[in-house]
């Protein structure tokens, strides 16, 4: 008996086991195609775009003006009118109630520290549960 008919003789046997038992056939049929459509839809819209952040902005400058502006200019941010905060606990507020998917914090001291060659910091905050 040659490895050809060998393998048929376990290749029809194995398909007499499947076919014999509904289980074999949904864990080997129906659930991965289920798994493949279920992520399909999932997916099909793509990825999220124009996330709402805040802005808690202590030194309106122009310079935090264009830290701003750059990151509209991003599509997977938008920082809207009604994100601007004079305070974090209003932006954590914000953030809590799900307005808002994140705070930035432009500290008072950014612009002289920048200028100063020391590094400023900008703080970001954001709920894990939310990304």
């Amino acid at each position: 008996m040659g490895i050809n008919n060998k393998f048929r003789a376990v290749f029809c046997r194995e398909l007499r086991r499947i076919i014999a038992s509904p289980l074999y056939i949904v864990v080997l049929l129906v659930i991965p195609v289920f798994t493949i459509v279920f992520l399909a839809t999932i997916f099909a819209t793509g990825q999220i775009q124009e996330v709402p952040v805040g802005v808690v902005d202590y030194t309106n400058s122009q310079l935090s003006g264009q830290i701003i502006d750059k990151i509209n200019a991003s599509q997977k941010l938008a920082v809207k009118e009604d994100c601007r905060f004079p305070n974090e606990k209003q932006a954590h507020e914000a953030l809590q109630k799900m307005e808002i998917y994140g705070y930035l914090v432009i500290p008072p001291d950014f612009d002289a520290k920048l200028f100063s060659g020391t590094k400023p910091t900008l703080a970001y905050y954001y709920q894990k549960s939310l990304l």
